[in-house]
């Protein structure tokens, strides 16, 4: 995971330009690579450092690697690896519009179409839906996070407020009554 994370997105991305050509291909994979590599740290770190106490209990009433797992392992990993991967897509969508300057397509790519036409005002409506976008993403993954680590059986008024203004704002989803 240490090699694949060594090298930045922006380099891997211009060396698969040479095989993939120009097009979102080579930016969609070097933002993949680029994320396994840090997803699969991150997320190796966070069962390393994992309490041994529900393992053991499991192991001590005779319990399988299966549900030693299930429900020993997972229970304690599970949220902190979901908003890891939450996050990284964030990254991801804010890298896609970095990679598109070097021609790897995507947002970027409309980007530079529109500054290479001297285009402002597209370029700034591209910028703020960039924004747009990444706020969106943050809100809704924002809400999820606490959703998983507050569990099922409890309702969190934060984050319906956050979710009733991200409607109100996007116009999504339908309106109370």
């Amino acid at each position: 995971f240490n090699a694949i994370r060594a090298v930045p997105e922006l380099i891997v991305a211009m060396l698969l330009l040479t095989v993939t050509g120009l097009g979102p291909w080579a930016g969609a994979l070097a933002i993949g690579l680029h994320s396994v590599g840090t997803l699969g740290k991150l997320s190796t770190e966070v069962i390393e450092t994992s309490d041994d106490g529900p393992l053991e209990a499991i192991t001590a009433a005779g319990g399988t690697f299966i549900e030693k797992v299930r429900w020993g392992m997972v229970p304690q990993v599970l949220p902190t690896v979901i908003g890891y991967w939450l996050f990284r897509f964030e990254i991801n969508v804010r890298a896609s519009a970095v990679l598109g300057l070097i021609g790897a397509g995507g947002i970027g790519g409309e980007l530079v179409s529109q500054l290479n036409f001297r285009n402002f005002p597209e370029v700034g409506a591209v910028l703020l839906m960039v924004i747009a976008m990444v706020l969106t993403i943050d809100t809704i993954s924002g809400f999820a996070r606490r959703r998983i680590i507050a569990g099922s059986g409890r309702k969190i008024d934060d984050d319906e407020a956050a979710f009733e203004t991200l409607r109100d704002l996007t116009g999504l989803g339908p309106r109370p009554g």
